[in-house]
């Protein structure tokens, strides 16, 4: 009951789209030349673009390890760029 009491309310607080999206961060790369302009933006595509290993896609704990690991190798482009 606490998560349900304390975190629920707070949700996007600490979890949403709007503080780290992979989609935004690749749609600049594709602007920038970085990535091909026709890579797509879902987790799936970009795991397999970045040759990330893809475990449990769609479940909370792969879909977690998943995005840290695209956002490193995305991160890593954008060392490139500067």
């Amino acid at each position: 009951t606490f998560i349900k009491e304390h975190l629920t309310k707070n949700w996007n607080k600490f979890v949403s789209y709007r503080y780290l999206d992979t989609g935004c961060i690749v749609q600049f790369l594709k602007l920038t030349g970085k990535v091909p302009r026709d890579l797509g933006g879902s987790l799936k595509e970009l795991g397999q673009y970045f040759d990330v290993p893809i475990n449990g896609l769609h479940t909370a704990k792969g879909d977690t390890l998943l995005t840290i690991e695209v956002l490193k190798k995305l991160r890593d482009l954008d060392k490139e760029i500067l």
